[in-house]
């Protein structure tokens, strides 16, 4: 193809363009989810509220920041694990909706897209979005995708694809795959897809038209960078592109350099204005080692996997698979072979490029994580790969036959409806479209919902494995996911039926209920699960010594199951407390346990010994807790070596761990609770 054919395929596509991105944004502003739902995007806007509330990139002190796990504890304060770059472009945004129009975050605002049945859409619920979280998305996240979709439907003039053909494929791209569902929420893979594409696209007009291959260079090298500033796990797409440019114009590369030169210099200032050295805060492994930390000390907080190809299948083909979440992702993979075996063709370099930049990231992805991006729908990582490869769909030849046409067709549905379950929670896995089947023959999923209304279940099985998912079920209202190994078991509302799903292996949790829940029984076993029913009753939760003690009104102590009350030195002290929760909460707070005793030269004070953590180890905290639930959280540690003989006294309490404010007792003058006395002895 000549520049001026290019070009004239381009002019008559333009207000076509023009309409692809006015209808996706359309749809985004109808979609867009209303509250923050995950740790990833509360730990970036915990930034964006500490830049513009606090004049400081630590999150200690903000709402968001004690949300998230998703931090770093670095020169003596907490900070976001996330690039700096777009909570940065975030702030300035949210600097004019808060000082310009008074509208700024809903700090007490929360929706479950499960269980609401307006799945979070902002404009299709009743109650009121957070209009900052709202706006914030749609301007950095909903626009930026609308154009990138726009820019492949103008990118497809390259290869001649007519123009139904490439409505259709464009379309395909933004509703059934994973650009969909990361549309709606605030997050970094769009950003840095979009960013992406536009280096792509700039490299495909620096090929065709050489009149201006300098500017278009400068683009690409400008473009690929940035999104390497959004998200790290794009190097591969500015090395690649790099490659290329050197390949095919030598002498102009300098003008790539050049453009890339700018938003990485953006990223080190900004990195070196927050931490005062120009790596970004995830690449500071020491960062993670903090108390509470659920993260490895490792840079970005992550571990290689124990079995890289059972883990690499599953990011592709398995449970969390690309392909299986999103079949009609197969069809530009076609193309690519097809491509292949075309070496004359004459965006050969260009697009191998792209193909190697994604094979990179797939490797490095399977050879250096494990997790798959956390909870959320799909190996979100991948997003960034999906739009430039979506080109590979754009050939002509892919689309000849009836048969062709018919197996898009299908792959296209099935995606579709896939990606639909991904909008209504991102944040959240997602069962793949073809083990949906599974539900009608689960005897767990009929349970479930055979149970009566207000019935709580509980499960220690991710629900992605037995419950159904799509559509959404009123019971998902109630559904609570927990670990005993956290160190908390919740025991439920004792005015409401509880329901406890355990794996058919899983002795500790079953033996922890018979004894905590003596009025429970065995209600069905599968080959793989089983299920605990427990009926309502006030006094079915109690504990050995009753006490009473109210925290600001939101957390009653119950009472504990008390230690011996005798101890040596370098005996361990392991206690169990009975909180109750008393409203819904919107804070993750500390709970402690210390003991008291004669001054200690080493504390300077009386504290002898203390146990300080989120209840749950942050998997069960506080703000999950629902209204009149118990829990039993596990206390323990050490009596120092050095403890002189005599009376201790156990007190308890909570605290918000970014202020170190302790929670004043409502029933009393005091912010601790006694529990009881304990006697060292030699």
């Amino acid at each position: 193809m000549t520049c001026h054919k290019a070009g004239d395929k381009m002019q008559k596509r333009r207000d076509f363009t023009i309409g692809v991105a006015v209808f996706f944004f359309l749809l985004w502003v109808l979609f867009t989810h209303s509250h923050v739902n995950s740790w990833n995007d509360a730990s970036r806007l915990a930034t964006v509220e500490a830049l513009v509330h606090q004049g400081t990139w630590a999150v200690e002190g903000t709402t968001f920041g004690d949300r998230t796990a998703d931090r770093v504890f670095l020169n003596g304060h907490f900070y976001s694990d996330k690039p700096p770059v777009l909570p940065f472009l975030a702030a300035g945004v949210y600097t004019v909706l808060y000082r310009g129009f008074h509208i700024s975050f809903d700090f007490t605002g929360w929706c479950d897209p499960v269980a609401s049945p307006c799945s979070c859409f902002a404009l299709l619920c009743p109650q009121p979005p957070d209009w900052a979280y709202y706006l914030l998305t749609l301007v950095l996240i909903g626009l930026p995708s609308a154009l990138m979709l726009a820019l492949f439907y103008r990118s497809t003039a390259f290869l001649d694809l007519p123009n139904p053909l490439a409505l259709l494929v464009t379309g395909v791209l933004g509703l059934g795959t994973l650009v969909f569902p990361y549309s709606l929420v605030f997050n970094n893979q769009i950003p840095a897809a979009a960013s992406v594409m536009v280096g792509f696209y700039a490299l495909l007009r620096s090929k065709t038209c050489n009149s201006s291959s300098t500017g278009w260079l400068l683009v690409a090298g400008f473009a690929t960078a940035l999104a390497f500033t959004f998200d790290l796990l794009a190097v591969p797409f500015l090395v690649f592109f790099f490659g290329v440019t050197l390949l095919r114009h030598r002498r102009r590369t300098w003008a790539f350099l050049l453009g890339s030169f700018i938003p990485l210099v953006l990223l080190a200032a900004l990195d070196w204005w927050m931490l005062g050295d120009p790596l970004p805060p995830s690449m500071h492994p020491s960062g993670f080692s903090y108390p509470d930390s659920l993260f490895p000390s490792t840079p970005t907080g992550n571990l290689a996997p124990a079995n890289v190809l059972d883990y690499g299948f599953r990011m592709m083909f398995g449970d969390r698979g690309l392909f299986n979440l999103s079949p009609v992702s197969l069809w530009p993979v076609f193309g690519l072979w097809l491509l292949f075996r075309e070496r004359s063709h004459r965006l050969w370099s260009e697009m191998v490029a792209l193909a190697l930049a994604s094979l990179a990231l797939v490797l490095g992805l399977a050879l250096f994580t494990q997790d798959f991006g956390g909870l959320s729908y799909g190996a979100r990582w991948l997003t960034e790969a999906v739009s430039p490869l979506f080109f590979f769909a754009a050939r002509p030849r892919l689309y000849r036959s009836l048969w062709q046409r018919s197996l898009f067709a299908a792959l296209a549905v099935i995606s579709l409806f896939s990606a639909w379950q991904g909008a209504i929670s991102p944040w959240g896995v997602t069962l793949p479209p073809f083990r949906l089947l599974e539900y009608a023959t689960s005897a767990i999923g009929r349970y479930a919902e055979s149970v009566p209304t207000g019935t709580i279940i509980y499960t220690t099985i991710s629900r992605v494995r037995y419950l159904p998912v799509f559509p959404v079920h009123a019971w998902h209202t109630s559904l609570r996911e927990f670990d005993v190994a956290s160190g908390l078991f919740p025991a439920g509302d004792p005015d409401r039926p509880a329901v406890y799903v355990l794996g058919a292996d899983d002795r500790a949790t079953g033996t922890l209920l018979e004894a905590t829940l003596p009025q429970g029984e065995w209600d069905l076993a599968t080959g793989q699960l089983t299920v605990y029913r427990v009926p309502p009753g006030a006094g079915r939760v109690r504990p050995a010594q009753p006490l009473q003690a109210e925290f600001a009104g939101r957390i009653q102590l119950l009472g504990c199951d008390p230690p011996p009350e005798s101890l040596r030195p370098g005996d361990t002290l392991t206690l169990r407390l009975y909180w109750q929760a008393l409203v819904p909460m919107y804070h993750r707070y500390t709970a402690f346990v210390h003991l008291l005793g004669p001054p200690n030269p080493s504390t300077g004070g009386p504290l002898w010994a203390q146990d300080d953590h989120q209840p749950g180890r942050t998997i069960y905290p506080t703000d999950r807790w629902l209204p009149d639930e118990v829990v039993l959280d596990w206390f323990q540690f050490v009596i120092p070596e050095d403890a002189p003989p005599g009376e201790y006294t156990l007190t308890a309490g909570f605290y918000d761990l970014a202020t170190l404010q302790r929670l004043a007792r409502s029933d009393v003058q005091s912010d601790i609770a006694t529990l009881f006395h304990i006697t060292v002895v030699r």
